[in-house]
């Protein structure tokens, strides 16, 4: 079987942060121009990019008039840096922008979605522990900071996508190990996962799971009673069914179970870098709305985070204000004449609801962030909080 865990011949790193090593050590790369740019053709690994796409990753929507002739000098100067360093790799011109050839191995984000696809099929094949080897390995080439470039819509949605790629990783890969019935390692791992994502709540349930399999019980009822006082505080719901049902498998001192989900093998954009299209919960589904309607996120934002199509996300949108969490219950889609009816209403009740949900989600945002405003003035004053009933 082929040995998939990754070598030390990594030349580029954009996981997290952005590093390209040379035969005498890592480039420096101060320039933001020529760090968006390599960032963009490292994610199109041997895939040309279009000079549009890159102006638009550097400048957004409002190129300057020179945008191609000053890509055309990052690539200048990139090409000049790699020569000088001996980094294998050639920054090749096309059609109508450009494409670097690279060795996939030494790219680390393709090593990571060759190793997560092939976790994922070690596990549907039931070998467990090459499925955590793989997982792990994966996980591992993440570093503990990054400095991966920001400062456009383009890179900071590409930087949240990856985010999320990471924490799914290492959810499966936790829920692996759990699953196992080893819970060493991963405590410390999801302690800190969760302080950075305390409204990801598979992340809260697997860090009680390896509390309590450690024997740390209390412990594991606290994360519970934390995750649900985050949820309650600023998006106003209860923690879904699954964690709900962890919590009263701890305080009842029974095994908690640890079932990978199923995940779909990735497949590969033009970008050549796979993304995952999860199915969510309902749950799910409930609390990426109410995010949406406290201006927490944009449609398009919650796209790239939780990597749904944006029509999906602006349905279920209409559908939970139009039957709060009822709405967002996964039925069966009905078959002949009766589906065509459905859609048929559902295309009625969505131009119907259209300004209703433009106007709610404008007022919830506003009241969302003026309410938070006011709690901090209060308890920055020391003052009690009392909402009037």
């Amino acid at each position: 079987m082929t040995d998939h865990t990754p070598s030390t011949g990594l030349r580029f790193r954009i996981l997290g942060d952005l590093r390209v090593e040379g035969v005498d050590g890592p480039l420096s790369l101060t320039s933001h121009r020529q760090r968006a740019t390599l960032v963009m053709l490292l994610l199109a690994a041997n895939r040309e990019v279009a000079v549009d796409r890159l102006a638009q990753a550097i400048w957004d929507e409002s190129p300057p008039l020179t945008a191609r002739d000053q890509i055309q000098i990052c690539v200048s100067m990139l090409r000049k840096r790699f020569a000088q360093s001996g980094v294998a790799a050639s920054i090749v011109t096309g059609t109508v922008g450009y494409s670097i050839r690279v060795d996939p191995d030494a790219l680390d984000a393709l090593v990571f979605e060759r190793l997560t696809t092939c976790a994922r099929r070690a596990l549907e094949q039931g070998q467990r522990a090459r499925a955590e080897r793989d997982f792990h390995a994966a996980v591992g080439l993440w570093p503990a900071g990054g400095n991966f470039p920001t400062g456009s819509q383009v890179l900071d949605s590409i930087a949240a996508a990856m985010t999320e790629k990471r924490l799914t990783a290492t959810e499966e890969w936790a829920a692996v190990r759990l699953g196992g019935g080893e819970p060493d390692g991963v405590v410390p791992i999801l302690v800190d996962l969760v302080a950075q994502h305390p409204l990801r709540e598979r992340l809260c349930g697997l860090l009680m799971r390896a509390l309590h399999r450690s024997g740390r019980r209390a412990e594991a009822l606290e994360v519970y009673r934390t995750c649900r006082a985050v949820l309650v505080d600023e998006l106003g719901i209860e923690p879904g069914e699954e964690l709900r049902r962890v919590q009263q498998q701890i305080i009842a001192d029974t095994p908690t179970t640890s079932t990978p989900p199923r995940v779909p093998v990735p497949r590969h954009d033009a970008a050549g870098v796979g993304e995952l299209s999860i199915a969510l919960s309902a749950e799910d589904k409930v609390l990426l709305v109410l995010r949406l309607l406290s201006g927490d996120l944009t449609v398009d934002e919650a796209a790239g985070t939780y990597r749904q199509p944006e029509g999906a996300i602006e349905l279920w949108q209409r559908q939970f204000l139009d039957g709060g969490r009822v709405g967002l219950t996964e039925q069966a889609e009905p078959g002949g004449p009766q589906r065509e009816r459905s859609q048929r209403e559902r295309s009625q009740r969505e131009r119907d609801l259209s300004d209703r949900v433009a106007d709610l989600t404008s007022a919830l945002g506003e009241a969302h962030v003026e309410l938070r405003s006011w709690k901090r003035k209060a308890l920055a004053g020391d003052q009690h909080l009392r909402l009037a009933t």
